[in-house]
């Protein structure tokens, strides 16, 4: 049982010096924030480009009562 713990104490020490380690122990929770922050960013922004609706076909005039004009 010693045995294995040394073995098991060896690895992680050993992972733990890897400068790949150190960096993505700090990269990684800024990437998750990221990954969670900048949609969150871009779904808030407002819009306020003018876009045109066309609806065409029979109920065209039953679609056209439903759609609230914005012009002020």
């Amino acid at each position: 049982m010693n045995k294995i713990l040394l073995v098991i104490k060896r690895e992680y020490l050993t992972r733990v010096k890897k400068k790949s380690f150190i960096v993505m122990t700090i990269l990684a929770p800024i990437l998750l924030a990221g990954l969670i922050l900048v949609p969150a960013w871009i779904m808030s922004r407002e819009d306020t480009t003018e876009k045109k609706i066309a609806v065409e076909g029979e109920g065209a005039k039953q679609y056209y009562a439903e759609i609230p004009s914005t012009k002020s």
